[in-house]
């Protein structure tokens, strides 16, 4: 298939791309960049000009090795090209190369790979670990060619040789077993994408490299896609290395760059907020939740909090908000001095809607300890967010911010909104009142919540993964749980088997 990209959509995706150093913007840059973006167009266009992949002696042809060698140092220069292969028939021949060829012959007994034939495997790999890194497109277009998985879980299996894998030198077989975890791992970072990777049932052999150099990327891989009845996989007694320590290390090592950056053992580079959402990921999993705060990840992600962008605070907020739902991690919280993570939250409170949302939800489910408290009742007062359960029964009596006593609560994540809507409107149109949070939410976002809620005489809750995944979901159900009041459960997703 020959496919050309129009230039008017070449230039208009050409200026918006972020550029990687030593670039910075001025006039040399622009033309720089448009230098690279038209050789990568032409590459994309030679590309899809070849008809066929093998020669007659069974090896590739010479131009897809030299197109593929060309296109990664295209795309590592201006990684968002990858949004352009997702329009022509690139990123479809990428993943045909790993699987015909790694199929085809690394399957067969008889037959072993070329130098030539593992090269272009593995430079195929390493432009989809290149165009997926940060680009949800792609990473949902792969998701979508469960053959091209499940040929990256046989990579995986059939390379599994620990003293192959181990030492520092990276052979063609760890370039190709690393490029194989970090596109798995790229592709689970779209929820939507987490039921399909779960198809696969690769956690057994992913986790078989947390004993390898590779562990940090298999953890972060396991991490989206680990189901609550596998997390005993994670934890194993005969483990050589704690996963959960290991996080909170790299974390740690992170927190001492000044770009807040880290090397693994493998040579990846993670950055403390990837560190941060992993943790986050993980905490969805109750048993890890106790684990995580054990191994200080608390003392790390408040830290980040403290002097983090604003992306490393939004992330660093979360990853602590999941971890308190699980009372000893409550406990220890209000025991260790050393964190000061309360006034950390205070201050945030003032920052932007999707940091402050995070910090009151946690502080929520601290309110009535913290009431009595001597070091923070005083600022607490006028804050309504930190409302005892006692001050919120009598607010509930006093006040007509509840005139709608006895309405129909709906709870939902994001993904639903849709279904969640058409159910409140069909409710209200048979004389119900219904509360939802469109737009009935005000001031604290923790305590409207509280307020609807003690409001409620039912509750429906939409219930899917993403629901569980949500603080702010699992924040609304918790506390609906302690009161008495019918709960009703809307099952969203076909075949979801809540686990936790």
């Amino acid at each position: 298939m020959e496919t050309d990209l129009p230039v008017e959509l070449d230039e208009q995706k050409a200026e918006g791309t972020r550029l990687t150093p030593p670039f910075t913007i001025d006039e040399g840059v622009t033309a720089k960049k448009k230098s690279i973006f038209k050789a990568f167009r032409n590459t994309i266009t030679k590309l899809n000009k070849l008809s066929n992949l093998w020669k007659k002696d069974g090896n590739w042809i010479e131009d897809l090795r030299n197109c593929f060698s060309v296109l990664f140092t295209e795309a590592s220069a201006i990684k968002s090209l990858g949004h352009l292969v997702c329009t022509s028939n690139t990123l479809s021949l990428l993943c045909k190369v790993v699987k015909d060829g790694w199929n085809k012959y690394y399957e067969d007994k008889e037959m072993t790979l070329t130098a030539e034939q593992f090269e272009v495997i593995r430079l195929g790999l390493q432009n989809l670990v290149i165009f997926s890194d940060g680009i949800e497109e792609v990473r949902c277009k792969l998701a979508e060619d469960k053959e091209f998985l499940s040929s990256l879980t046989k990579i995986l299996k059939s390379c599994f040789e620990p003293d192959i894998l181990e030492g520092e030198k990276l052979t063609k077989e760890k370039s190709v077993v690393r490029n194989s975890l970090c596109i798995l791992c790229n592709i689970s970072q779209v929820e939507e994408n987490v039921k399909v990777l779960q198809g696969l049932k690769n956690v057994g052999i992913i986790t078989l490299y947390l004993d390898t150099v590779f562990r940090f990327v298999a953890l972060a891989y396991l991490a989206n896609v680990i189901k609550e009845d596998e997390i005993a996989e994670l934890h194993g007694k005969d483990r050589a290395f704690d996963p959960m320590t290991f996080l909170s290390d790299l974390l740690s090592s992170t927190l001492k760059d000044m770009l807040h950056q880290c090397k693994d053992e493998s040579g990846i580079a993670w950055s403390a907020q990837e560190c941060a959402l992993i943790i986050l990921f993980l905490a969805r999993n109750e048993k890890s939740k106790r684990i995580l705060a054990k191994v200080d990840c608390l003392h790390h992600l408040v830290e980040l909090a403290r002097g983090g962008t604003l992306d490393e605070q939004k992330d660093a907020v979360g990853a602590i908000w999941a971890l308190t739902f699980d009372k000893e991690t409550q406990k220890m919280m209000l025991e260790d001095k050393t964190l000061n993570i309360f006034s950390m939250l205070l201050d945030l409170t003032k920052s932007l809607d999707c940091i402050r949302t995070a910090t009151e939800g946690t502080l929520w489910l601290f309110r009535n300890e913290l009431a009595q408290d001597e070091a923070y009742k005083d600022v607490l007062k006028d804050r309504s967010v930190m409302q005892s359960s006692d001050e919120l029964e009598r607010s509930h009596a006093e006040t007509d911010v509840h005139r709608n006593s006895g309405h129909v609560m709906i709870s939902y994540s994001i993904n639903h909104r849709e279904i969640a809507t058409s159910i409140r409107d069909q409710l209200v149109a048979n004389g119900y009142p219904v509360w939802m949070d469109i737009g009935n939410m005000g001031g604290s976002v923790a305590q409207t919540m509280a307020e609807a809620i003690e409001s409620s005489h039912v509750f429906l809750f939409c219930c899917s993964r993403g629901y569980k995944n949500n603080s702010s979901c699992r924040l609304e159900a918790d506390y609906e749980s302690s009161r008495d009041v019918q709960m009703i459960p809307l099952l969203m997703e076909n075949g979801y088997k809540p686990d936790g």
